[in-house]
């Protein structure tokens, strides 16, 4: 939970529904919300409240991060010969170079 980082639009979303609830709620006599058991005047839905809450709270304590890079983007430039080939991938691209050349493919790589 640590990382987490909520949704800005899930949070909008949760946002309008708990305004919308929220009317419903305490100014409409036509609804009726089931309450918990244990606590009469807290209904099951009321927990939006307590979920929009939670999940605003990783937005607001958030630490802003930056990446400070000193050398900008690496360049992409193939390996020409065996010796700028540092992780070995030379062979493994023999290995499937030969795998393919042994394939008998009927519709397609022909």
């Amino acid at each position: 939970m640590r990382n987490y980082i909520p949704s800005i639009n899930i949070i909008i979303i949760l946002y309008i529904s708990s305004v919308i609830y929220f009317v419903y709620r305490f100014y409409d006599d036509e609804w009726i919300f089931t309450a918990f058991s244990c606590c009469p005047h807290f209904m099951y839905f009321d927990s939006i409240f307590i979920i929009s809450a939670l999940n605003s709270l990783p937005l607001i304590f958030r630490k802003k991060k930056r990446h400070e890079t000193k050398i900008g983007f690496f360049s992409d430039e193939p390996v020409l010969g065996a010796n700028e080939d540092e992780l070995g991938y030379s062979t493994y691209a023999n290995l499937l170079a030969s795998k393919i050349n042994e394939s008998n493919f009927t519709k397609s790589l022909q």
